[in-house]
């Protein structure tokens, strides 16, 4: 994957919730993946959010958020030529 992260819920030693902070460069991407129990949150900080939810395409804006639901498959992304801070 090689996108730059940092597990915030880990640093805040969290064990009922999951918060991670990532840098996406220009394209790059994180895994696709779901969770069968867990309700994601995610929150663009800066840049253009790109993010895959089963067949759908989204792009959200700076300070944008979205719940992704469990089940559903979710991958977020940076097709455009800056950095996406999540």
């Amino acid at each position: 994957m090689g996108v730059l992260n940092t597990d915030l819920a880990k640093q805040l030693s969290a064990t009922m919730f999951g918060a991670r902070l990532w840098r996406l460069a220009p394209g790059q991407a994180s895994t696709r993946h779901r969770h069968q129990q867990q309700t994601e949150l995610y929150v663009v900080l800066e840049g253009t959010g790109r993010v895959r939810v089963e067949q759908q395409l989204l792009t959200l804006a700076p300070l944008s958020s979205l719940l992704v639901e469990p089940g559903c498959v979710r991958q977020i992304f940076n097709d455009t030529d800056a950095d996406a801070l999540w």
